[in-house]
Parts: structure tokens; C-alpha cells; sequence
């Protein structure tokens, strides 16, 4: 499987890296089938709201897929989370294995595919309990944890400003 990088703007996060030192973590069963890992600034859809982390992306006639990886989200984080090797190293790995449990149902054929919301929460569920023990590995949480619990703060009040500035007279 080869990572391809096609980014300009993101490329100040260590994705390759990260990939690399990560990937061999997981089992690699999960990885028949995949091509390749293509890393992009920009998410696929323009008109959303919300922009997408990762994608799956079939090739046509084949079983076997690519993972496409957005990482300009990450210019919209706190400066804690973008600053942390901990918290990028999670949103990459769980947005890659959320995409892996997708190649399970549509590529591998391995669980019967249900209705795409359900298939999307049983992908982000798989996606955590994959990663988690990999992650806790190298950021235990006792070590970790306050600083965690800080971008999860940064997150809230950024959450906070942004509904207050939406507000016409600017209270909540």
C-alpha cells in the first residue's frame, strides 16, 4: 500500500509520518484490498457545512479501494489541539480506520451492509475500539490526560464564541 501526499496547505501536519509509524500497528487484514492512503488539503464536497475527514473511494470494476485523507480541518482547531502530536495522531488514525470498517462491508464483503447511518456509527465504534489500545500504547493516559482534557476545553470555548457570534444581538 503506498501514501500519496497531494497537499499544499495542511502540509505542516506529520501525516506521513504518522501513518507510517501507525499503520503496522493495525492488523493488516483490514488493509487488503486498499491501494493506497492520498492525503488532500481540501474535502471532496465544497457545499457542506461540515467538512469530511476521510472518504472511501471504490475503484471502479475492482475490489480493491483508495483512502482519501482531508486534512485542512485541522486549520480550524484550537491552537492546543493543532499544536498536539497526541490529538493529530487520533483524528488521523480514527478517520483511516473509520474508512477501513467501510472497505470491511463494501469491498471485503465481510458484515452484512446496513442502512448508512447505522453503517456510519458501527464504523465510527469500530474505528475506536481498533485504535484505542494502539493509541493508549504510545500516549498513556495518566501521561496524557490534561493535556486532553485542555484542547477538549479549547474546543468548548470555541464552540461557545462561534454560537454567540451567531446570535443578532450576541447572547446565547
Amino acid at each position: 500500500m503506498r501514501i500519496e501526499d497531494h497537499r499544499n496547505h495542511s502540509s505542516w501536519i506529520p501525516a506521513i509520518s504518522i501513518l507510517e509509524e501507525f499503520i503496522p500497528q493495525i492488523d493488516q487484514k483490514y488493509f487488503i484490498g486498499i491501494k493506497k492512503v492520498i492525503l488532500f488539503d481540501h474535502d471532496y464536497h465544497k457545499d457542506k457545512k461540515r467538512q469530511a475527514a476521510a472518504r472511501y473511494v471504490p475503484v471502479r470494476g475492482t475490489k480493491f479501494a483508495d483512502i482519501e485523507l482531508y486534512l485542512d480541518y485541522f486549520n480550524n482547531f484550537p491552537d492546543a489541539a493543532k499544536k498536539s502530536r497526541m490529538f493529530i495522531v487520533w483524528k488521523i488514525l480514527i478517520s483511516l480506520v473509520h474508512e477501513l470498517y467501510h472497505h470491511r462491508i463494501r469491498g471485503q464483503n465481510k458484515v452484512r451492509r446496513p442502512k448508512f447511518e447505522r453503517e456510519q456509527k458501527d464504523a465510527d465504534m469500530w474505528a475506536v475500539k481498533v485504535v484505542k489500545p494502539i493509541f493508549l500504547q504510545t500516549f498513556p493516559q495518566d501521561q496524557y490526560e490534561k493535556e486532553w482534557i485542555n484542547i477538549e476545553n479549547q474546543f468548548r470555548e470555541q464552540i461557545e464564541f462561534s454560537n454567540q457570534a451567531d446570535q443578532p444581538d450576541g447572547k446565547n
